[in-house]
């Protein structure tokens, strides 16, 4: 959850992520898409409720052309732990883990928070790139 300050900044209240406030960048180039670099995506579940084309800001945890790695519910990249998948949501909902490991594919990248409860690729799965609107700096 978050909100977004005219065009150029973007708040986050969420605790996904460590930071709250980010520079927002629109123009964003493939060797931007790199593991550590924060995103705006737009994603599809069913997990959360009436959440169709929801914006969700997260890290990129694994890029193209890196290894992931899925180990009972732990997430590693290029062996560097990225953290675990929950079995429910905190209203008590299953949920379903990602489970493919493997060397990440071209045109994707696995989003991450940095909280034990974000709602990111560990449930989602890889990201295309093209769901991804914005690069964030973080600022605070």
């Amino acid at each position: 959850m978050g909100f977004e300050i005219p065009r150029h900044f973007v708040v986050t209240l969420s605790p996904s992520l460590k930071h709250r406030i980010y520079f927002k960048n629109g123009f964003i180039r493939d060797k931007d898409l790199k593991r550590g670099a924060y995103v705006l995506a737009e994603i599809e579940t069913d997990i959360v409720e009436n959440c169709r084309h929801c914006v969700v800001h997260k890290r990129i945890g694994c890029a193209a052309g890196e290894r992931l790695s899925v180990e009972g519910r732990d997430y590693f990249c290029n062996g560097e732990y990225l953290g675990t998948a929950k079995g429910n949501t905190l209203t008590g909902k299953q949920l379903n883990a990602y489970t493919h490991s493997g060397v990440m594919e071209e045109g994707r990248v696995f989003l991450i928070g940095e909280h034990k409860d974000s709602l990111d690729s560990r449930y989602l799965g890889p990201i295309p790139k093209e769901k991804i609107n914005a690069l964030t700096i973080p600022l605070l």
